[in-house]
């Protein structure tokens, strides 16, 4: 989900931690900036300060793999234990326009940007469209407008950037799961605001959390944070399929919303305490802080006709989608 990267900053590139997958830059020797001067982008300058460029490292250097989103998507407990949600039994009235042109923005950036980039074009690129909170909170103190103006650009940016395949198609798989139901009881326009307007607060949460970190975010799930409030919210009573794979067990299993993604706000909570004295991983504070926007927008945003708490339209626990007559 949101990603911190780890080290990389305004001065010195240390490594690069994406949410649901974790990895390291080795310290590249040269230096990046991108000027808004001329119609090109003003960011940070970065500072490798390796002479001996290394690329990406394995995330056994210091690292580990973070969980965040993903950890609802499929848990792996050494090949016993699997839990994927892949779909839910609450068809949306219409199509999910937004949802749609959201999923496609997200995999064009991160395939047709991202993925191209070398060593170096990684850390140009996340020193430039990441959100930073130690650049953000001292932005006042620029002399240049355009700084200020990119700083805030940025928490935009971020929110359509990623740390890597597995990080881009973990958040992509909910906001379909998700999205689309959310869109149908908001309406266009009110769920495009209501998407941005819970990345933003989200990064906001993260950023206040460590004012002083200079360990940029990217991500599009501080945004999604938010769309799982409104739809637990809305339909908390929704089945969702699971495929699960027990010892030598495996099927599908209609299971309700809020046990699915209760059971994700209950490990971003037990989350937070750690999170708090990691340098980089899974941004757990931007994951309830956009969270929390969705709970409090929610009623604010969804359609007169869209109630809350609706009830389910299959039976839970169930192998097979038997309606509730």
């Amino acid at each position: 989900m949101v990603a911190l990267l780890q080290g990389l900053g305004r001065d010195i590139v240390k490594g690069i931690v994406a949410c649901d997958e974790v990895g390291a830059l080795a310290e590249r020797h040269g230096y990046a900036r991108i000027s808004l001067k001329q119609g090109k982008f003003l960011t940070r300058l970065v500072h490798w300060s390796s002479a001996q460029p290394q690329g990406l490292a394995s995330t056994s250097q210091n690292q580990t793999v973070a969980l965040s989103l993903g950890s609802v998507i499929g848990t792996c407990l050494p090949s016993m234990f699997i839990f994927f949600p892949y779909k839910d039994d609450n068809e949306a009235k219409s199509f999910p326009i937004l949802t749609g042109i959201l999923i496609a923005a997200n995999l064009w950036v991160f395939f047709a940007w991202q993925l191209p980039l070398d060593a170096h074009g990684h850390a140009a690129y996340f020193s430039s469209f990441a959100f930073l909170p130690v650049t953000f909170f001292n932005q006042f103190a620029y002399e240049d407008t355009g700084q200020v103006i990119w700083e805030w650009f940025t928490v935009f940016t971020s929110m359509f950037s990623h740390g890597g395949i597995a990080h881009v198609l973990g958040n992509m798989l909910f906001l379909y799961l998700y999205g689309d139901n959310v869109e149908d009881a908001m309406g266009k326009v009110r769920f495009i605001i209501f998407y941005l307007t819970c990345g933003l607060m989200a990064a906001m949460a993260q950023g206040l959390v460590n004012p002083e970190s200079n360990v940029p975010m990217v991500g599009a799930s501080g945004a999604i944070s938010g769309v799982i409030a409104s739809y637990l919210l809305l339909y908390p009573r929704a089945n969702v399929r699971v495929f699960y794979w027990v010892f030598i067990f495996l099927g599908v299993i209609f299971v309700p919303a809020y046990l699915v993604l209760g059971l994700w706000v209950f490990q971003q909570i037990l989350a937070f305490p750690d999170s708090m004295a990691e340098a980089g991983g899974v941004a757990v504070a931007a994951h309830l802080g956009g969270f929390a926007t969705g709970l409090v927008l929610t009623p604010l945003f969804k359609k007169k006709n869209a109630k809350l708490f609706q009830r389910g339209r299959t039976r839970a626990f169930s192998r097979h989608a038997r309606r509730i007559r």
